[in-house]
Parts: C-alpha cells; sequence; structure tokens
C-alpha cells in the first residue's frame, strides 16, 4: 500500500466515524437541487444542482442530544443561488455558520447532505473533501493572544518585525502567486498596500485584507459574516461587486451574514430570516421578504447642525476650562509614508465631535496620538489635559481620563474575563482586578450601568460567551463607569442590533455629562448620535473639514 493510499484509507476511516457522530454527512445519491421550504414543509426531491441539504435537521453542540440549538431545519441551497442569512445579535447566524462547516453535530445524521462534496469525489478532485477545508469563513473575529495589553498595537511591534500585507499573505497560504495576489489586491483597492505595513492598516483596510486571504484561499463556499461592517461607503460597494461577480461566475458560492439593519446587497437571491435565537421567520426567494432593508446608494456621513430636544444641552468652554486636548501642527511619518499632515485640532470640555473620513484616511493613528499608543506621541506638540505629552506623566495617568472604545480593544480584550469585572477594570489600571479592591459603591454603580444597557444578568459570565453586540456593550459600560473627561468612541455599534444601537445613542443623548468630550468615528449614518455637532474630517492625512 502507498503512502498516499494509506492516507485515503485513514481519511475514509475517519471520516465514517464522523459519520456516525452526526457531524459530517455526504450523500452519494442525491442529484437535485431544492427550492428552500419553511421548516415545517415535507422535503422534496432536489433538483440536479444541490449545494448543500439540510431535512428536517436539528442540530446541536458536539456532545449533546439534548437542547437543540436549531429544531426540525429544512434549507436547501442550489448552486444558482445566493444566500444571506438575517437576523438580529444572538440570533444563531453565527451558528448556522459552523453547522454548515461541519463543526456541529446535526440530527438524523442523514438529515444533512452535501451534495457538492459528492460531485467532487465523483471527479476525483485530489483535495482533502472535509467541509471545513472547501468551506471558509471570514467573520472578523480575532485569535490574538490576550497576553498582549490592549494598548501595544504600536509597541508590541519592532520596526525590523513589521510584516508588509504581501508577506502576512504568503505566510497565510504559500501557494498564493504574486499574480494572484496582485489581482485580488487590486479587486480589494488594496494594491497599494502590499509593500506597506501591516501595522499602519486601518481597520477597514484591515477587514478587506481578510477578505482578500480568504479569496485567495479559492474555497468552494465562502462564508463571509457581516462583511460590510467598518467600511466607507466606496469601499462597501467595491467588496459588494467583488462578491457579486464571485457569486455570479460561481467559482466560489458566497453566503452573507447580515444584521436586521443591514442593507442587503441587490445580488443576493435567497434569504433566511432570523427572529429569534434558533427561530426561523422566513426561507425563501428575497422578493418574499417584505421587510428586508433594500441596498441604497450611500455618501459620506454628515452631521446635523442643530441638536433634537432630547438632547441633553452642553455651555461653551468656560474661558479658563482647560482642553482635554490640544493638538498643534502633528505631522507623522512611517518609512518615507506620510500618514498624518499638519494636524491642529483642540478639543474642549463638552464638545461632541464626529471624527470622520474614509478607510486609511488618518483617523486611527490621530486616536492613537491622543491615547498614547503611537510610537510618535511623545515627539509631537500634544496636550492633554492642560498637560504636554512627554513632561514626566504616566501613561496611566493620562488614560484613567479616557473612555475608550474601539475594534483594537474589542479584539485584544481577554475573553475569560467575567462582565462584572469587565466593567471594574475601568477603574484600574491592571488588566484583572482583585475583587476585594473594588468598593461596594463601585459594585452597584457597575451593576445599575448594565441594567440601564439591558445587560442585566450577565454580570458573571465571561466576556467570550457573549454574543459580539453585547460585548460591545459590555466595552462601552466600561468605558463610561467612571464618567471620564474625554469619551473615544471608535466605531463603536459595530456587530450591534438596531435595538442596541437606539439604546446607545439615546443614552449619549440624554445621559453623557455636560463636561465630558465625545469623539465618535462611523462610516454610517444612522449610528450618529443626535448630540454631535461638530465635525472633522479627514483625507489623506489632512484635515479638509473642521466646523
Amino acid at each position: 500500500m502507498t503512502v498516499r493510499q494509506f492516507a485515503s484509507t485513514a481519511r475514509r476511516g475517519l471520516l465514517s466515524r464522523r459519520l456516525l457522530l452526526g457531524t459530517v454527512r455526504f450523500n452519494s445519491t442525491a442529484t437535485a437541487t431544492a427550492t428552500a421550504q419553511p421548516s415545517t414543509a415535507t422535503a422534496s426531491a432536489p433538483p440536479a444542482e444541490s449545494l448543500i441539504r439540510l431535512t428536517n435537521a436539528s442540530i446541536y453542540r458536539l456532545g449533546q442530544t439534548e437542547a437543540p440549538l436549531f429544531q426540525d431545519l429544512t434549507w436547501h441551497l442550489s448552486t444558482n443561488e445566493t444566500w444571506a442569512i438575517i437576523g438580529p445579535v444572538g440570533s444563531g447566524r453565527s451558528t448556522l455558520f459552523t453547522a454548515l462547516q461541519g463543526k456541529l453535530r446535526v440530527l438524523p445524521a442523514a438529515s444533512f447532505k452535501y451534495d457538492f462534496i459528492r460531485r467532487l469525489e465523483e471527479k476525483n478532485d485530489g483535495r482533502d473533501l472535509w467541509p471545513s477545508q472547501l468551506i471558509k469563513v471570514v467573520s472578523f473575529e480575532t485569535t490574538a493572544s490576550t497576553a498582549a495589553y490592549m494598548q501595544e498595537r504600536y509597541h508590541s511591534y519592532r520596526d525590523e518585525d513589521d510584516l508588509t500585507l504581501r508577506q502576512w499573505v504568503k505566510t497565510r497560504d504559500a501557494d498564493a502567486t504574486d499574480a494572484d495576489i496582485q489581482d485580488a489586491a487590486q479587486k480589494l483597492g488594496l494594491s497599494h498596500l502590499l509593500d506597506g505595513s501591516l501595522m499602519n492598516l486601518s481597520n477597514g483596510q484591515s477587514r478587506r485584507a481578510r477578505i482578500l486571504e480568504a479569496l485567495l484561499a479559492k474555497p468552494e463556499i465562502l462564508l463571509l459574516d457581516e462583511p460590510f461592517m467598518g467600511l466607507d461607503p466606496d469601499q462597501r460597494r467595491t467588496v459588494s461587486k467583488v462578491l457579486r461577480d464571485l457569486a455570479e461566475t460561481g467559482e466560489t458560492k458566497v453566503i452573507l451574514s447580515l444584521r436586521t439593519m443591514d442593507r442587503v446587497p441587490s445580488w443576493v437571491t435567497h434569504t433566511l430570516q432570523l427572529s429569534g435565537r434558533g427561530k426561523i421567520g422566513h426561507i425563501g426567494p428575497v422578493e418574499d421578504m417584505p421587510t428586508l432593508a433594500p441596498e441604497v446608494v450611500e455618501e459620506q456621513v454628515t452631521i446635523k447642525p442643530t441638536k433634537p430636544a432630547s438632547c441633553r444641552p452642553t455651555p461653551g468652554p468656560a474661558p479658563s476650562a482647560t482642553p482635554p486636548v490640544e493638538l498643534k501642527n502633528v505631522t507623522v511619518t512611517h518609512r518615507s509614508l506620510q500618514i498624518l499632515k499638519n494636524i491642529s485640532w483642540t478639543i474642549h470640555p463638552g464638545s461632541r465631535w464626529a471624527l470622520l473620513g474614509s478607510n486609511g484616511s488618518g483617523k486611527t493613528t490621530l486616536l492613537a496620538l491622543i491615547l498614547g499608543d503611537h510610537p510618535q506621541c511623545y515627539s509631537q506638540d500634544i496636550s492633554m489635559f492642560g498637560r504636554r505629552r512627554g513632561t514626566g506623566e504616566t501613561l496611566w495617568s493620562v488614560q484613567r481620563e479616557i473612555g475608550h472604545v474601539s475594534p483594537e480593544v474589542h479584539n485584544h480584550f481577554p475573553r475569560d474575563m467575567r462582565v462584572l469585572e469587565a466593567v471594574f477594570g475601568g477603574w484600574y489600571e491592571n488588566r484583572y482586578v482583585a475583587k476585594s479592591s473594588v468598593t461596594p459603591k463601585q459594585k452597584d454603580a457597575a451593576r445599575a450601568l448594565l441594567e440601564e444597557f439591558g445587560l442585566q444578568g450577565l454580570e458573571d459570565k465571561e466576556f467570550g460567551n457573549l454574543s459580539t453586540g453585547e460585548q460591545r456593550l459590555v466595552l462601552i459600560c466600561r468605558a463610561l463607569i467612571t464618567r471620564p473627561k474625554l469619551l473615544i468612541l471608535d466605531e463603536p455599534f459595530q456587530g450591534m442590533d438596531e435595538g442596541m444601537v437606539s439604546k446607545c445613542k439615546k443614552w449619549l443623548d440624554e445621559k453623557l455629562g455636560e463636561e465630558q468630550a465625545l469623539v465618535f468615528v462611523t462610516h454610517v449614518q444612522e449610528e450618529v448620535a443626535g448630540c454631535i455637532d461638530r465635525v472633522v474630517r479627514l483625507d489623506k492625512g489632512e484635515v479638509v473639514e473642521m466646523k
């Protein structure tokens, strides 16, 4: 027996055991595609190009046969359909993605058929025909070690260790050719960044880089969890076109996961709508779903000149009031690339700012200077709370006056920390807070704030066991708990559903203190709180609007 034959035999033996466990099932006789049906309907014979079929299937966590995550689900996917799974936070969208990859238990075993894998087997495709290898997920969740301190985005890298985007792609996929990388990067608007620093990519650019990595893997099916989040309008259109072309050519089938409030691309043909945790509200053609949010032409975010009546009034700055932030002629370069140019900006107590600009315009670097995360913050003319940076102050003495939420903070936040401890941490420099050091008054304040944001009952849950939206709410509570003089909310509503966003905007409008300054970053008009009445807009590292 050759090594290849032995490997094939061993793989089929392991596959047989997984079939018995109900985690992977192939159907060697299926020859058809079924149109999607409600979960209560009787399955009909699928027509010729069936992709995947679940018929009266119940989905469980591995090792469990009780309390199914989904029950009696009938969902048939065809090669000529492009699907979007739509639902609120915590409704089970990620669970369905995990099930499609063959990583959950599905019973009865015969209820789950990978028809596309059967066809690949018949062609002697030569690849490892495992669902987890053929179906890729782009979820934008980090796997970075939580041992790295949250604020170490720049300091944890030495210049000689920093990879370029091209080098990073090759470490992820050694088989990717330069031509393939260049072609995919061009489509995603990343070609000019291929030989630039990976560390200096903005949040939106990093998300497109993750999509680039997935495209180069050339999976049979690509599952994308909220792929347009964190992208400016131009880049949302760019990514949408790339995915549309991918879906239309049929080389890779695309399935999206979207929140109820998200706009659905026009090239999506079918939707599975979740009405609650594990509850199916609709399965079928997109035209049969009347509550769908339509795709619209999006323009840049604007700020209304007048505040709504519900907003808490904020007085203008007192002549003697010390500004939380003063930047004078700030210029930042990295490897001869100019990132910021001559930025002057004063943030007064009680002011409500929107920091706007496209992906890569310099917003992340500007905030890193203010927060003290960027190594060049001490060589610039920056004053924080009346004191010139680099004159003997400690990092903590400045940061304890700042509440901060961002994608980077979220990505590096320890997943094993319990919710109440996470909120306590806003008062303390150390990441882990001894319970004995927390006062009864602080405990009461933390519990009250969690209740205001609808998180009561989650105090003892681990952060990593919450939905993405719940995690963001916890981090917002952490940022607010000390009533900081400066609140920086950098794309804080990513992963939240419409109800969560509405609750946060209402809190900012009505309860943010008169003396508290706010800097808010977003690419979505609907996320802008009514209290925000000032704007600074960046383009290619320069201020193009300030009013």
